[in-house]
């Protein structure tokens, strides 16, 4: 009797064992995701990221009652994939691309368990205890706890349910910043990465770690060459650059995690055998009146235009017939594509009647092109033409057709996607404002930049501020002094990290140096002085930013009181 139930146990268990392993789909490939802040996704999430295949899930990693999703459940990979609240990450634009080349029959999935901040031993199995607390704040703290103090089992709980369903196929990592210069990281990553193999029944062969460079031009860029010599360690680690990814002090823009994601992916399919060729996202933007216009344009104040001011032709030229050539009736824009491929020219219109909806239009060399019936509803975007175009620099030309017809941007992208609003930041932002000193400057009223943008500030006041501040980047003001004299300079700042610092030149004369402190958020403002001397009359002030990482609001130049006014 005894044998005949051992018997029938091991029928029922050879059963049980056999279904399971029916019902995990080898056309499902799922990739685990984890890391810090970068994989959590701080990216703004736009219009474009908010459609995606069907064939991209995501295995929610937390009960996200906003979202109508439940942990441990597959979604369509809409984000945020990461915690409730996080924004765009490199696993979105992973699986995208995935999805876009491999075959239909290929689902991919992704499970993403990140926490900001965090130290790689945090994911280690016998020493996350001693990490779960590596900030004894409620911003890391928190993020900790969602995962019951335990992140990293966490993480392979979700895999194992996950398994049921499809296979593992690659482990994606971006984490870093937390142990810059710590030449053991490498050690600790192959620790880690070990143990989620031996835990998830896993061969480092079929099963490769992809890790990713963090930002180049942030605080923590001394970190990539530890990065780099991780395959020295790991037979079956791949490194992803970030070069030429754009981003603030740790983390990266929207953009660049779209293409740190492609980039992901590219990587991947070259190991899984698929041939693919990744088109990486270029994208530029111009304000009309910050061009270099011929002189028979007129610049007209708009308060719904970007930037204010947009450009119209003069009266009196009305051209419908045949494009003027001339400098003094067309308005250019040179910029460099990186890839052979069509690019894409939107233009923000406004053409309010049949009489007044017409450009002429060329890129390079080639002939005019009349663009009529552009006809709009107040101010559109409207689809010009693509253009195939090489690698290298070339220059798209607007030229006058019938007077009337208003022109605020330019946007060229080799993807076919229309901007919303007012677009995005132009490479380029300019403003004729000539300010009084002593008197208070706002940030964002510059005549001319490089390198930020904009953004709705949470300063005392509103308004808006500048942000995504980098070394080397600029901003210059038309500033027109009252006296010789030493001014004390006040400027508005918030950094969640380290601070900053600014060099101030007066007409590419050096005057001072301001140094900024953490202020513990990118929106909690303080004020930091230092004294400046200033000559009266119209000059130009320029402030270098030599240390980025820090939001910027405004700025006050006041007489300072000297000893010998007393």
């Amino acid at each position: 009797m005894q044998k005949i139930h051992t018997k029938m146990f091991i029928l029922i268990g050879l059963f049980l064992f056999t279904t399971n392993a029916f019902s995990q789909d080898p056309n499902f490939h799922i990739y685990i995701c984890f890391g810090q802040s970068n994989m959590e996704g701080q990216g703004t999430i736009e219009t474009q990221d908010k459609t995606v295949d069907d064939r991209f899930k995501v295995f929610q990693s937390l009960d996200c009652s906003g979202l109508g999703r439940n942990k441990a459940t597959w979604y369509p990979a809409i984000p945020p994939l990461c915690h409730c609240n996080t924004g765009l990450s490199p696993a979105d634009y992973f699986g995208r691309t995935m999805v876009d080349n491999l075959p239909d029959s290929i689902t991919v999935g992704v499970i993403n368990v990140a926490v900001g901040g965090c130290d790689i031993r945090l994911f280690d199995k016998d020493l996350y205890q001693a990490y779960d607390s590596t900030f004894n704040e409620e911003w890391y703290l928190s993020k900790v706890r969602l995962y019951d103090w335990n992140p990293r089992q966490h993480l392979i709980d979700l895999a194992k349910l996950a398994q049921k369903d499809g296979v593992i196929k690659g482990i994606l990592l971006h984490q870093g910043e937390a142990n810059t210069g710590d030449n053991n990281w490498p050690l600790y990553v192959k620790k880690v990465y070990n143990e989620m193999l031996t835990d998830l029944s896993l061969e480092a062969d079929s099963v490769p770690l992809l890790s990713g460079e963090v930002v180049y031009t942030g605080v923590y860029a001394a970190m990539n060459p530890i990065i780099r010599k991780l395959p020295n360690t790991i037979p079956t680690a791949h490194v992803i650059s970030a070069e030429g990814l754009d981003g603030d002090w740790a983390h990266f823009y929207s953009e660049g995690y779209r293409i740190l994601g492609m980039r992901y992916a590219a990587k991947m399919l070259s190991l899984l055998g698929v041939e693919a060729k990744i088109l990486e996202p270029e994208a530029i933007s111009f304000e009309a009146e910050c061009s270099a216009f011929g002189s028979n344009w007129n610049e007209v104040n708009d308060v719904n235009a970007s930037n204010n001011s947009c450009m119209t032709i003069q009266p009196g030229l009305n051209n419908n017939d045949e494009a003027s050539g001339d400098r003094e009736n067309t308005i250019p824009f040179d910029f460099t594509a990186k890839s052979d491929t069509v690019f894409y020219v939107y233009a923000r219109l406004k053409c309010p009647t049949s009489k007044s909806d017409s450009f002429w239009a060329k890129m390079d060399d080639e002939p005019f092109e009349y663009f009529d019936n552009l006809n709009t509803s107040g101010w559109e975007w409207v689809k010009l033409k693509g253009y195939s175009l090489h690698s290298g620099t070339h220059t798209f030309a607007i030229a006058n057709g019938e007077e009337g017809a208003q022109l605020d941007k330019i946007f060229i992208s080799n993807y076919d996607n229309k901007p919303s609003g007012k677009g995005t930041a132009a490479v380029r932002i300019c403003n004729n404002i000539i300010h009084q000193v002593p008197g208070k400057i706002e940030a964002e009223l510059f005549a001319d930049q490089y390198g930020i943008q904009t953004e709705n500030t949470g300063d005392t006041g509103g308004g808006q501020n500048v942000g995504w501040i980098d070394s080397n980047d600029w901003l210059e003001y038309t500033i027109d002094v009252e006296t010789d004299t030493v001014y004390s300079a006040t400027f508005r700042c918030a950094s969640p990290g380290s601070g900053g610092a600014i060099s101030m030149f007066l007409d590419d004369v050096k005057v001072g140096y301001i140094t900024v402190t953490g202020t513990g958020n990118w929106q909690t403002y303080q004020s930091f002085s230092t004294d400046i001397p200033l000559k009266a009359g119209e000059h130009t002030l320029k402030l270098l930013v030599t240390t980025g990482g820090f939001n910027f609001n405004w700025f006050m130049l006041e007489k300072k009181k000297l000893n010998r006014d007393r």
